[in-house]
């Protein structure tokens, strides 16, 4: 064997040789890290688990400094959140609130301080009902719709109240009108339709009964009905807001119908001086 092959087989010993050092040794490297590494997670202080009662097919949200979670109630409206991790400081209130097929979303309800030493079940949480109203303005004659969800066949209590300015002094009192109730349907749907006999300020909230307990009220909506000569001011009032949204496109349209009319009248202009001219002479003739 030549010198030179006896020096090529040495050379590639010693390229193995140093390839096989140099894998165990990232090997043992990967295996130390791995050893030295360690993974941990805080998980709160204690847990707790909340049920009750939302619009139907509403998605209820459960959240708070440290807490958040959502479920999907059941047909019936039914909702539970089960072994829920308190959060470092026990203060913190988490709260409630459901958001309905469309989009509506009740009042929040809120969870006092929950214990930390032991396991808690709260409930049942009634969840108030949406509320919603069929228009902005109203006038006097028009009906007044209100609507929304709530626990299916179940009773609906909506509570009215006026407010009245007694005096020049900036001061508002309420006197209330008797409840109206109605009932859900088996989606849980409700609607109330009212007469706008007078031009009057109305605060309007809802709420349902469950068994014999009442769920807190809904959010509070304000229904204005105005007398018939605003309906003018209305009107020029939504021109105004809609043109300000269109103020570019305004301003486009406007422009091409003046120089539509400038090339009209350009244009047509001679046609007219011969009419003109044609009906002189006419009347020169006849003169004549």
């Amino acid at each position: 064997m030549s010198l030179k092959k006896i020096l090529n087989l040495k050379f590639s010993i010693g390229i193995v040789f140093i390839l096989f050092f140099v894998r165990s040794f990232t090997n043992g490297f990967e295996i130390f890290a791995q050893n030295d590494t360690s993974v941990s997670a805080y998980i709160g202080n204690g847990t707790f688990s909340v049920f009750g009662y939302a619009p139907s097919g509403s998605q209820v949200v459960l959240s708070g400094i440290g807490i958040y979670d959502e479920i999907r109630a059941s047909k019936n409206g039914y909702f539970e959140f089960k072994d829920q991790f308190l959060p470092i400081n026990p203060a913190y209130e988490p709260c409630l609130t459901a958001k309905d097929k469309l989009g509506r979303i009740t009042s929040p309800v809120c969870i006092p301080p929950i214990p930390t030493d032991y396991e808690v079940n709260i409930g049942p949480v009634l969840l108030p009902p949406t509320i919603s109203l069929n228009q902005l303005d109203y006038f006097v004659g028009d009906e007044i719709t209100l609507s929304g969800q709530s626990v299916p066949n179940t009773e609906i209590r909506l509570l009215m109240f006026v407010d009245k300015k007694i005096s020049i002094i900036p001061q508002a009192h309420a006197y209330s009108i008797p409840e109206i109730k109605a009932q859900t349907d088996v989606k849980g749907n409700y609607s109330i339709t009212l007469p706008a006999s007078r031009k009057e300020n109305y605060r309007v909230f809802s709420k349902f009964k469950k068994d014999q307990d009442f769920s807190p009220s809904s959010n509070t909506l304000r229904v204005k009905v105005l007398p018939y000569w605003m309906f003018i001011l209305v009107f020029f009032k939504y021109l105004f807001s809609v043109s300000k949204q269109r103020i570019v496109e305004i301003i486009i349209i406007s422009q091409i119908i003046a120089i539509g009319i400038f090339i009209t009248r350009w244009h047509l202009r001679p046609h007219k001086i011969m009419a003109k001219n044609r009906n002189h002479k006419s009347k020169i003739a006849n003169n004549r």
